[in-house]
């Protein structure tokens, strides 16, 4: 965020949930500078109602399953921002498409894609709509066919 605020000052950050790094990361904000930028809410009873609000979805996870947060971020039409990792990301993300993978650890090359999604309005907007549709691929009708499939080859 250090380096996207610096072209795009506006820009915030919200981390949703709780855990044992609070303190660091309340630190490191408050190093970095980045206190109207970077906001750490806590736990919240309706993700939903942030997603709306979002226009990407950031995860920087070292190692993933198959991340259903992800599926929820489809779901509202925001592309994900990810590492390439093994398992979930490839899974769920079609690069250029409804998201972006960047190499994993690679903060310069992400902080970079980031501000080029940043400045391209058109294409965020393109990712969103994509978004929404690759996440039809996983709705009930569709799961329960790809099982109604599997269970009759039995």
């Amino acid at each position: 965020m250090e380096l996207v605020v610096k072209k795009h000052p506006l820009t915030q950050l919200y981390i949703y949930g709780e855990g044992g790094e609070r303190n660091s990361l309340e630190r490191l904000i408050s190093e970095k500078k980045l206190n109207n930028n970077v906001f750490l809410p806590g736990y919240t009873e309706n993700i939903a109602d942030e997603l709306n609000d979002s226009i990407l979805y950031l995860s920087t996870s070292k190692m993933e399953g198959f991340p259903l947060s992800f599926l929820e971020s489809l779901n509202h039409g925001v592309p994900i921002f990810s590492y390439d990792i093994k398992y979930g990301p490839s899974a769920l993300i079609e690069n250029g498409a409804n998201g972006v993978v960047v190499e994993k650890d690679d903060i310069v090359n992400a902080a970079n894609a980031m501000t080029l999604l940043l400045d391209d309005r058109k294409k965020l907007r393109d990712m969103s709509e994509e978004a929404y549709k690759s996440s039809t691929l996983y709705e009930m009708k569709n799961v329960a066919e790809i099982w109604k499939k599997e269970l009759e080859k039995l």
